[in-house]
């Protein structure tokens, strides 16, 4: 997938898509997640070029946005988190485009305040998936000493691990 064409229908359309995100109550977020999920689903396999586009346009303008979530307020941080992890348990990207995503959430992990606090929204999105990306998760599980305001999801992540990557030594992704 390269770059989107500079088209601004596109771009206001997969902005109008993300909106429905953001502007949902509280109580409606999963449901406005999973509608995009699934909206993000068809257009991945589409044979209509415009829904290609946008589909192209969201995971750009998503990747391109990763720089600036620290700087978001929590509510918008929250959902981000919460629509980046589902993009991945939901196998919308693969590939290289995955290992960027990965990448990201680990990067975010390492990190202080808001970006691990994204990061580990994100994580939990698609935690049960975590031994599937081998090496993102041994990294994870390296350096969970991190998680000190979140000691739920440290004792989740070693069980896990002691349970999936133990029982496979020598696997790598």
């Amino acid at each position: 997938m390269g770059i989107p064409p500079e088209n601004p229908d596109v771009e206001a359309e997969a902005n109008k898509l993300f909106s429905k995100v953001f502007s949902a109550d509280d109580e409606e977020i999963d449901k406005r997640i999973d509608e995009l999920i699934q909206t993000m689903q068809k257009y991945k396999v589409s044979e209509v070029k415009r829904e290609q586009e946008i589909y192209a346009c969201m995971l750009h303008s998503l990747f391109d946005e990763y720089r600036f979530f620290h700087k978001y307020p929590h509510k918008y941080l929250e959902r981000i988190a919460m629509l980046f992890g589902s993009i991945l348990s939901n196998r919308i990207i693969d590939g290289m485009l995955q290992d960027i995503a990965l990448k990201f959430v680990l990067e975010a992990f390492k990190r202080e305040n808001k970006r691990q606090k994204f990061s580990i929204i994100a994580i939990k999105r698609f935690f049960n998936m975590l031994p599937e990306f081998k090496d993102f998760f041994q990294e994870v599980y390296n350096l969970r000493h991190l998680l000190q305001n979140d000691p739920d999801m440290k004792k989740d992540i070693e069980t896990l691990y002691n349970k999936t990557m133990k029982e496979k030594p020598g696997s790598s992704n």
